[in-house]
């Protein structure tokens, strides 16, 4: 049961990349949102099957060895693998969460320092957040949440795009703020873990969810008009050289470039009558099955519980 509930959330984690090329038929706005909730419940079964699969040999090193030894004669191993694999579930499960939490304070105290200061460059308020012009001739756009929300571009850009296509770029960055894709990018930066054989999967799946956010913001930026969709793809022209850290959410990255220069050349994806269901259903079927096993698990647990002042010692 445990290696199922680990199954669950091994596939969970891959799903979003696997199934990419749904994505595409898909309104962004779902897809982002699917794939989060997968990633997040994938991350915590694995951390739970971790966890469970070093509980017994832990205990056993604590001293709280009797009802183990005792009921294995009669019910057989809870777990595979013995002292080795336990030990090193129990360091997999302190390393990963730390090393997620590495991850999220990093990329919290990033953002946190690309705000730009009141002193640097020329401020002025459009639409409700804090439009920053940086002096700079690098070419970037990009935008940061918070109490007081900045988006932020570059003197640059500024000169190189025309007025539709810069609206059309602050259109971009404001719909990151308004749907708070902060949040989102802080899921794909956290489970960008750089461990061997999880490592080409998991990040397929956090590049799946980076490239729905982008186009999420494009058609949010865009609509269904074709001028608008125009100038958009436009300015994404213009802008591909920018180089932002991927820990805000920035107009143009390298990685999500082609996939939305193709969706811009197309009307605007809409899902189906009952497309909720479908789309959510392989993530829904996987979460329940992980959660069956755990719970026939929890159930041999309370047996061995029950029996244990019966076991031979």
């Amino acid at each position: 049961m445990v290696f199922v509930i680990l199954l669950s959330g091994g596939l969970l984690l891959a799903l979003p990349g696997l199934a990419h090329r749904l994505a595409r038929r898909v309104p962004p706005e779902h897809w982002a949102r699917a794939s989060a909730a997968a990633l997040v419940v994938g991350a915590a079964m694995v951390q739970l099957t971790a966890l469970l699969v070093a509980a017994p040999t832990v205990l056993r090193a604590l001293g709280v060895h009797a009802l183990a030894a005792a009921c294995e004669r009669l019910l057989g191993p809870m777990t595979p693998g013995g002292d080795v694999v336990g030990w090193t579930a129990a360091a997999l499960s302190v390393a990963l969460p730390v090393l997620v939490g590495r991850r999220v304070a990093t990329a919290v105290r990033t953002r946190r320092q690309l705000e730009v200061e009141p002193w640097l460059g020329d401020h002025q308020p459009w639409e409700g957040h804090d439009l920053v012009v940086l002096p700079t001739d690098e070419v970037l756009a990009f935008s940061v949440g918070g109490p007081s929300s900045q988006i932020v571009v570059s003197r640059r850009l500024v000169a190189a795009l025309s007025p539709p296509q810069l609206q059309a770029v602050l259109r971009h960055e404001a719909a990151h703020l308004a749907h708070r894709h902060q949040r989102f990018l802080l899921v794909a930066n956290a489970l960008d873990v750089r461990l061997p054989y999880v490592l080409g999967p998991l990040r397929r799946s956090t590049a799946s969810l980076r490239v729905a956010l982008e186009r999420w913001a494009d058609e949010a930026a865009a609509g269904s008009d074709p001028h608008a969709r125009y100038d958009l793809r436009d300015a994404l022209f213009t802008t591909v050289t920018a180089a932002v850290n991927a820990t805000v959410p920035a107009f143009s990255t390298a990685d999500t470039v082609l996939e939305r220069l193709r969706a811009l050349e197309a009307p605007p994806a809409r899902l189906a009558p009952g497309g909720h269901a479908v789309l959510s259903s392989p993530a829904l079927a996987l979460t329940v099955l992980g959660l069956a096993a755990l719970a026939f698990w929890m159930g041999d647990i309370q047996v061995v519980l029950a029996m244990a002042g019966r076991c031979p010692a």
